[in-house]
């Protein structure tokens, strides 16, 4: 670097003489001796320096002639910022430093930068908006000379706080199914899917909507929703009630199968099963038998039985679930016929009766009835409604009597047509079980 400044040093005498140099009057001291210091030229070049000296009439010059010539200049840079391995959270990076000379350029990652005229320089240079470690190339160039220095930045974006907002379910909602909807929004929207009770759930633009499975348990259930990001996670809970057989939710009367009670009944119980749409429902199955009542508790899809007393009995049934709802009543008469009927023959007493009558004119043909007595025995409470239908049939003549309209006897007299000679009687008795119970005997006509 050139001297910047030049001292111009010497001797007068008179002591008393007057010095000017380059025009400008310097201070002789009492020895005469005389000393200036000027600034150098900036620019390089042959300069001529007037010293001039006069008293009284005389005067003299001395110049001075001086050679400007520039020394070569060593390029410098400093970088302050950023550190290597700077750590960023955004695409932005602050470059900062000194150069000198201050009239460099200086090029950080192909942007220009122009230093004050002291030589520093700051700037925050864009970088691409890839995460992971970026280089920064900084470069300082003056005429024919040139310097750079690298640095390395590692660009990690900060991870937005994770919000979860449920929609669906509300706190403290109830349901009467085990599935239910699920339905929010999440942040940041870059959040690709949520994990409610296990299972992952789409999200798109942010918003998630679908189903899940809760547990078939009655009663209070935790409900938990899960992101979880590079960094972060976040979980939020809902307690939802399941409550199937809550009145709120069960609307549906049980439904009794089968649907219908039977006229008879040859088993000692009837089945029934009882279902309901709210699988886990409590069922309570109530019976009456001739206005005596009777229930047994048990679930939706159980079985439940009636009993069937022998005889003749006003049945009546029905089920109620835990909400109240109360199914369609069945009722009516149940026959029951545990044992086979016997017949006891009254008249004749006999398997083998003769009856004498007297000739007939010729002319005439014979016609006569015989009347024919039984009773059917070992009905229960000697009920013949248990009784479908008595037939006493004659095979001499093809002759059949049909009798079908019991009242509450069970002694019987049919009068049958007989013909002379022997009359095969048969008397066929149909139970309510369509069990036919037979007796027989001859009838002989004289």
């Amino acid at each position: 670097m050139p001297q910047t400044q030049i001292t111009i040093a010497g001797n007068v005498t008179p002591v008393n003489a007057v010095v000017i140099v380059d025009g400008v009057s310097v201070n002789v001291s009492a020895t005469g001796e005389f000393k200036k210091i000027i600034q150098a030229p900036v620019d390089e070049g042959d300069y001529t320096i007037s010293i001039e000296a006069t008293y009284e009439n005389q005067s003299r010059s001395v110049p001075r002639i001086i050679s400007v010539k520039a020394q070569p200049l060593e390029l410098k840079l400093s970088v302050t910022e950023p550190i290597n391995k700077t750590v960023i959270n955004k695409p932005l990076v602050k470059v900062s430093g000194i150069v000198f000379p201050a009239s460099s350029e200086v090029i950080v990652s192909g942007i220009a930068i122009t230093p004050a005229s002291n030589g520093s320089f700051s700037k925050e240079i864009p970088l691409a908006d890839e995460e992971g470690e970026v280089p920064v190339e900084i470069n300082a160039s003056y005429k024919e000379k040139s310097v750079t220095e690298q640095r390395t930045v590692i660009y990690k974006k900060n991870e937005e706080d994770i919000v979860i907002i449920i929609q669906s379910p509300t706190e403290g909602q109830s349901f009467c199914g085990k599935r239910i909807l699920v339905s929010g929004s999440v942040r940041p929207s870059s959040i690709t899917d949520i994990v409610i009770q296990g299972m992952t759930v789409p999200v798109r633009n942010g918003v998630f909507n679908d189903y899940i499975l809760i547990a078939e348990e009655v009663g209070d259930q935790e409900v938990e929703f899960e992101v979880t990001g590079k960094e972060k996670s976040k979980t939020v809970k809902r307690i939802v009630k399941f409550v199937p057989a809550s009145k709120q939710c069960n609307i549906d009367a049980p439904d009794i199968q089968p649907s219908a009670l039977p006229l008879v009944c040859r088993t000692e119980r009837i089945a029934f099963t009882i279902y309901d749409k709210t699988m886990s429902d409590e069922i309570t199955f109530y019976t009456s038998i001739d206005g005596i009542k009777e229930s047994e508790t048990g679930y939706a899809g159980s079985v439940f039985y009636l009993y069937i007393e022998q005889g003749i009995h006003f049945y009546e049934i029905y089920a109620t679930d835990l909400a109240g709802n109360r199914s369609q009543v069945l009722s009516g008469k149940i026959s029951r016929l545990l044992n086979d009927v016997t017949i006891r023959m009254i008249n004749p007493a006999n398997a083998y009766h003769v009856i004498h009558i007297p000739p007939m004119p010729e002319d005439e043909s014979f016609q006569s009835e015989v009347d024919v007595e039984f009773s059917v025995q070992n009905l229960p409470d000697d009920n013949p409604m248990l009784l479908k239908e008595i037939r006493v049939i004659n095979a001499a003549n093809n002759s059949t009597i049909s009798f079908k309209k019991f009242t509450n006897d069970v002694d019987f007299t049919f009068a049958v047509p007989m013909k002379r000679g022997q009359n095969k009687i048969t008397i066929e008795v149909r139970d309510v079980n369509d069990k036919i119970i037979t007796k027989g005997c001859t009838i002989e006509i004289r």
